[in-house]
């Protein structure tokens, strides 16, 4: 008989394991608010069937709940197995909410059906813990900063895949950071399952290299970094790379430029207030002679470069600056590196 209470395992030695497969058993609404990184969601129950278990609950009792459970598992039983025989292993780590009632029955059914089986202890519950702890890990860290058009997130994959520590947030957080910020991209994740993707990239860092992140704002798009995070960030290297304006500009109509022009103007409407009326104006009606170099060099002059400038002059922990003009992407990097690395 199978010993449910033995197969229990904590977070981090599930993370550990190789070969394996992560099985979120809750309902897909669930799931899509947030979920382990490397988890599927095969849901013992859909979303309408769990929502009738828990009014059955609360209104009539654990044993009337757990009765319908059964019911309900039959029908979603064949279901079940039909995506575990397309797994390719016979091990998984699975969980539920919090490492209750379905998760043992979905390791019951499975461990029948020959899976080695690995229940997360305290289920999600425990793996948002992990998750938020995660961020009190301490890095040495640079934060790699620069007005925009600066190619600091191009900068950032390329010095990933030359083996260095890189967090990239924007990627993460599916937005640039900015009122342009959302421009080409899809909807951005759940706060909850931002922070549990970047959790793990943060865990995967090599403890005893520096990480490189690009200076941002707390708040990405309507997504936050987390407070431990932030509070490492805070106190980071900052080395703010000045680049040449020319440069900028045909960096940002080379990215903005294929977008229509309604598009621009809604983003530039968005900073109108910071911007002003009449630079607010000009910037249309730039936008509409299709002058987009001019356009560009505006808001940079008139709105970003004006605001990194305040926030290096706010920054208070130890920070550097870098001139650029005409260096390649790997010369910008080598000076980065000389400089904090």
């Amino acid at each position: 008989m199978l010993n449910l209470e033995n197969t229990a395992i904590n977070v981090d030695d599930a993370n550990n394991l190789k070969n394996v497969i992560w099985i979120d058993v809750r309902c897909p609404r669930e799931y899509q608010k947030g979920h382990f990184p490397k988890s599927i969601n095969i849901p013992l129950f859909s979303d309408t069937h769990y929502e009738e278990i828990g009014k059955l609950y609360r209104k009539s009792g654990q044993d009337a709940a757990f009765n319908l459970g059964i019911k309900y598992l039959e029908v979603s039983k064949n279901n079940i197995l039909d995506q575990l025989s397309k797994l390719k292993t016979k091990e998984v780590v699975i969980y539920c909410a919090r490492g209750g009632m379905r998760s043992k029955g979905f390791e019951k059914l499975s461990s029948e059906a020959g899976y080695k089986v690995n229940r997360i202890n305290n289920g999600y519950k425990s793996i948002r813990n992990y998750t938020l702890d995660a961020f009190k890990v301490h890095r040495e860290i640079v934060i790699l900063a620069g007005s925009t058009g600066t190619g600091k997130t191009n900068l950032l994959k390329k010095m990933e895949s030359q083996g260095l520590n890189i967090i990239n947030l924007e990627g993460l957080a599916n937005h640039r950071g900015s009122a342009f910020g959302d421009v080409g991209l899809s909807e951005q994740p759940t706060q909850q399952q931002f922070e549990n993707n970047l959790s793990l990239d943060w865990l995967s860092t090599d403890k005893d290299a520096i990480v490189y992140i690009e200076s941002e704002s707390r708040k990405i798009g309507k997504l936050v970094v987390p407070e431990n995070l932030w509070i490492q960030m805070k106190l980071g290297f900052y080395l703010k790379i000045n680049m040449d304006i020319n440069r900028r500009i045909k960096n940002l109509v080379n990215d903005y430029g294929i977008y229509s022009k309604k598009i621009i103007e809604d983003r530039i409407c968005k900073i109108s207030k910071k911007l002003g009326g009449q630079y607010t104006k000009k910037a249309l009606n730039l936008l509409y002679e299709n002058k987009l170099n001019d356009l560009c060099q505006l808001l940079l002059n008139n709105y970003y470069d004006k605001m990194y400038a305040i926030a290096y002059e706010k920054r208070e922990s130890l920070k550097s600056t870098i001139q650029i003009s005409s260096e390649s992407e790997s010369e910008i990097i080598e000076r980065v590196i000389k400089k904090h690395g």
